[in-house]
């Protein structure tokens, strides 16, 4: 058979990072100390911008300790990017969050990425989906975070600054800062790629933090199906756009009942029947 794909059929769409317009001593501010971030964010701009100037800055963000789900995990390192954006005179703010996500096969990890630059552009990038063993989601579901369970499991030190439960579970066929590498360069598409997605208009969650907040007050409970997790009976969910803004500033908890009382995901339909909610309170 014939093949009627030609060389120069992607020319001028797909280019190579190297092809870009470099600037010359960029700098970038990254939303954690964590030597392991930081290093990731090094040797991404390295490759995407040449040099590149890169500093590790603990960031005031009203976050939890250990995120859980895809929604609460993503807006996390969005907000570590503006803030760290925020923070100095840096090019690109940038911020990495990893978390926890409950599925029909157990507790797995979940990380994210964003980078935002002075003109307002974020970019989002994730994976790192990883089953952890049983006795480690056991500790997290008691409390600890990630970090604090994988040191108590393998005995060691401050795990989570040097190989990650990524290297570790994989026996260090990758490790924590690789895996942040790959998330950070999905990230930076939005960037590099700017004329694909620049006029279109940006979801709720990439609000900029000195909009007005729709949220004031104390946080409030909003079911995680109406966030975009995928926990409903039917392994889907019901967003509500309107409370995404919410959630990216960190003004709402996800939860859901159902799978907090120890129900599966998927799971049979529960519905109430034969009278009012009222009569089961």
């Amino acid at each position: 058979m014939r093949s009627h794909f030609s060389p120069g059929a992607f020319a001028g769409i797909m280019r190579p990072v190297e092809s870009l317009e470099r600037r010359t001593r960029m700098k970038a501010t990254v939303g954690s100390a964590n030597p392991v971030k930081v290093a990731a964010a090094e040797e991404v701009l390295r490759r995407a911008y040449g040099s590149c100037q890169v500093e590790g800055r603990e960031v005031a963000a009203d976050l939890p300790a250990q995120p859980w789900g895809d929604w609460e995990t993503r807006a996390g390192a969005v907000a570590r990017a503006w803030a760290a954006l925020r923070a100095g005179e840096a090019d690109l703010g940038i911020g990495f969050e990893g978390g926890l996500q409950e599925t029909e096969r157990g507790l797995m990890t979940c990380a994210w990425a964003a980078v935002v630059d002075r003109q307002g552009r974020l970019g989002v990038g994730g994976s790192v989906g990883l089953l952890l063993p049983p006795e480690v989601a056991r500790t997290v579901r008691q409390g600890a975070e990630l970090g604090e369970a994988m040191d108590r499991w393998t005995g060691k030190q401050d795990t989570k600054r040097r190989m990650g439960a990524v290297g570790i579970l994989t026996g260090g066929l990758l490790d924590r800062q690789q895996a942040y590498e790959q998330i950070l360069t999905f990230a930076l598409v939005r960037l590099l790629q700017a004329a694909w997605f620049d006029g279109e208009e940006a979801p709720a969650w990439e609000a900029r933090p000195d909009e007005p907040d729709p949220s004031p007050g104390r946080p409030v409970l909003v079911s995680g199906c109406l966030l975009g997790l995928n926990c409903r009976y039917d392994g889907g969910h019901c967003l509500d756009p309107r409370l995404v803004q919410w959630a990216a500033r960190g003004r709402v908890i996800p939860i859901c009942p159902e799978v907090a009382g120890g129900l599966s995901i998927p799971r049979p339909l529960a519905e109430i029947q034969g009278g009012p909610a009222e009569a089961i309170l």
